[in-house]
């Protein structure tokens, strides 16, 4: 599973993360659900990320997830666990 939060408003914002991260402290910040939201499936996820024009991926899986969608995109490793940002520039 997967968390995921949507945040609509002059951008269609999807903050994803791998579930076994929440809870977790990552740089002195904690990684919750009121920024990456809710349990969710992966084809629910898919669905959000087609739509996003600004994503927020955090976790093996979440990255995996946004690549399908977006293409191959630059990551980094924060920790050790893998993070990746998409913007749409229009």
């Amino acid at each position: 599973m997967i968390h995921l939060k949507v945040i609509k408003s002059k951008d269609y914002q999807v903050n994803i993360c791998d579930e076994d991260l929440i809870g977790r402290k990552i740089n002195n910040t904690t990684i919750s659900e009121s920024f990456y939201g809710e349990r969710t499936s992966s084809d629910k996820a898919l669905a959000e990320l087609k739509k996003a024009t600004l994503v927020n991926a955090l976790g093996s899986e979440a990255v995996k997830l946004l690549k399908k969608v977006k293409g191959d995109l630059n990551t980094i490793k924060v920790n050790g666990v893998p993070h990746a940002q998409f913007f749409l520039i229009t």
